[in-house]
């Protein structure tokens, strides 16, 4: 008799799961096919592809921002880093690759200037995510520090030739170094973006729990593939100059939202995140998008009018968070996907507010009590076997302990 009820419970719960997973995939496939995507106008096209990026106005409505320089660099670039559209159509979901077990890549840049904080963060990294691989792409090092980072825990330097990308990217110094993404997504399935001033403070070795459970979330389709992982005390409008919103345009009640820092971002390899890539990469080398007229990252005064911010500009930052605004109040409205918000026929303070409430929930356990950041060089060095003086024998190995390429 105890068997066979048993046998009753494990039939009821393998039935419960098996509804429950076709549910999901029609809901899922619902929110893809039944709203026909909007189709860009005849003189957004360069080559056939889109370089008109859509957005959404003030009444909910979908609007093309102003066209990118349609050039043969950007067309060949693209191709080269696998964003036209048939490579997006076509990149594989790595969603379900990411489990228990999965350890990052970290990427980072690494100069002269920023090389002590870069050095605390690798041995950060070694202590709680000591399976990590860390990636240094070189911006100015100089060769005394190359040879050093040669023997730093599970950290290798790589080369980013600024001269093989456009003149533009030049001009920017330190704001274009998050380009650096576009080359690690083109070499791993998934990475952390890290600022050389990122501390991780998990209390456990590994994957933090919190993390695990985002990647859960994202498996299931219930969070962005890429996300920004720590929020600040400012709204986007404020962090935004008005001159971006010409080529990212986004209703103004939600540029309200509390933005996200760019200072550490997760990243996993998707359709999501190729389009995302594709926009960042046209941005990136369109000073008028990255850059405006006017534009600094020394704001005095802050104003939450995106009409009148003519100055306080983050640059990288300012792009990511227009971009979520955008994925989240868009054509397919994610909000409702990620069950933020219940689907809405117009755009109010109060929608917005739960929105950013939500994400604010969601993002919790990834923020201050998990993540900060330090300009302070004189913070205190972490001391790890493996970031340990080069050793004697040091002339055999050098170079073959902890290469990446």
């Amino acid at each position: 008799m105890s068997a066979t009820r048993c046998q009753l419970r494990w039939a009821v719960r393998l039935t419960a799961f098996a509804v429950f997973f076709t549910l999901f995939y029609a809901r899922q496939f619902l929110i893809d096919n039944l709203w026909p995507l909007a189709q860009a106008p005849e003189e957004c096209l360069c080559g056939g592809e889109n370089f008109c990026f859509k957005g959404v106005d003030d009444d909910g409505h979908i609007v093309f921002g102003r066209k990118f320089p349609c050039t043969e660099q950007n067309l060949k670039n693209m191709k080269k880093l696998n964003l036209l559209q048939s490579d997006i159509d076509s990149t594989e979901e790595y969603q379900h690759l990411i489990g228990h077990g999965w350890q990052p890549t970290i990427v980072t840049y690494g100069s002269d200037k920023v090389f002590k904080l870069l050095r605390n963060l690798a041995g950060n990294m070694a202590k709680y995510y000591p399976s990590a691989k860390i990636v240094i792409y070189d911006f100015g090092l100089t060769e005394e520090q190359k040879t050093e980072i040669k023997w730093w825990c599970n950290s290798g330097r790589s080369e980013f030739v600024m001269t093989d990308w456009p003149e533009t990217l030049l001009s920017l110094g330190e704001r274009a170094y998050q380009f650096i993404v576009l080359d690690a997504m083109s070499r791993f399935d998934a990475v952390i973006y890290a600022d050389p001033t990122t501390r991780f403070k998990f209390d456990n070795a590994g994957v933090s729990v919190s993390l695990i459970d985002y990647l859960f979330k994202i498996k299931f389709s219930f969070a962005p593939p890429t996300t920004l992982m720590t929020m600040t005390s400012q709204t986007v409008a404020s962090i935004t100059h008005k001159g971006m919103y010409e080529y990212l345009p986004v209703p103004y009640q939600a540029t309200q939202m509390t933005a996200m820092s760019g200072k550490s971002i997760f990243f996993v390899e998707s359709k999501y995140t190729r389009e995302l890539m594709k926009w960042w990469y046209l941005c990136s080398t369109t000073p008028e998008c990255l850059a405006p007229h006017n534009a600094t990252a020394d704001c005095t005064q802050l104003t939450d009018n995106p009409s009148k911010n003519v100055h306080c500009h983050h640059s990288a930052e300012s792009f990511w968070n227009l971009y979520e605004i955008a994925h989240l109040f868009g054509e397919q409205k994610a909000a409702v996907r990620y069950d933020m918000a219940p689907r809405w026929s117009e755009i109010t303070p109060s929608l917005v507010q739960r929105v950013d409430s939500s994400r604010s929930s969601m993002l919790r356990k990834l923020t201050p009590d998990r993540v900060e950041y330090r300009l302070d060089e004189r913070e205190e060095q972490l001391r790890l076997p493996c970031m340990g003086e080069r050793p004697w024998y040091g002339w055999f190995l050098e170079g073959k302990q902890y290469e990446t390429e």
